[in-house]
């Protein structure tokens, strides 16, 4: 949770943002924490200081770290989750021509 300064750069043809704070810092920070601790999210205090009562009772702790953007330690959390008990979606067929997806 935070502030973040957004820019365009790019072309026509393909435009891609940029995203400049220390809380993009953490959240890259918290992401490469999700592979060294193989869970597949990691939520930070800050996040689960807003949850809900019901959020945060399936949530477990997982560490104290201090990260890069950060100057202060803060405690990070999983959600665990049965992947394999989500249902999912077929995917769309769509076929995209370059004047289509770039329109």
């Amino acid at each position: 949770l935070g502030w973040a300064v957004e820019g365009a750069v790019g072309s026509e043809f393909k435009v891609d943002a940029s995203y400049l704070s220390p809380n993009v810092m953490v959240a890259t920070s918290l992401q490469r924490a999700a592979n060294l601790y193989h869970v597949n999210i990691v939520l930070s205090q800050a996040v689960i200081d807003v949850a809900s009562s019901r959020a945060k009772s399936l949530c477990r702790v997982i560490d104290r770290v201090t990260v890069e953007g950060s100057r202060d330690p803060f405690r990070i959390y999983t959600l665990d989750l049965d992947t394999s008990a989500l249902a999912l979606q077929s995917p769309i067929e769509i076929e995209w021509t370059v004047r289509q997806r770039f329109r």
